[in-house]
């Protein structure tokens, strides 16, 4: 059974949700990173084609929702990551900025 899924992470944190498919029993074919603009802060839009047979090494079926649920559970986890960098990021630009003026006041005062 193959699976296309789309997630957004950073170089790192993709490694890290590659991993916990390779560890669930999951190929991963391929993974491809979006254009410039799905970027977000430090993080990319990546396409994931993955495979997986559709039995366990016990030789039991895999359940559609056993699969859905994981899926769905590393996307999750990955795009939550991604925009607290990016709010992270955006704090720290703003008060950086907030910095700068209140520095340039108290000199120019």
């Amino acid at each position: 059974m193959q699976r296309v899924i789309t997630v957004r992470a950073s170089q790192s944190d993709l490694n890290e949700i590659l991993e916990r498919f390779v560890s669930a029993g999951w190929k991963v074919l391929s993974a491809t990173k979006g254009s410039e603009w799905g970027r977000v802060g430090f993080s990319y839009k990546w396409t994931i084609v993955l495979e997986r047979p559709d039995t366990t090494p016990s030789g039991s079926k895999y359940t559609p929702q056993q699969m859905d649920r994981f899926v769905t559970e590393a996307q999750s986890s990955s795009t939550k990551k991604s925009y607290i960098k990016a709010v992270a990021l955006g704090v720290g630009v703003l008060v950086g900025i907030a910095l700068f003026f209140v520095i340039l006041y108290l000199v120019l005062l």
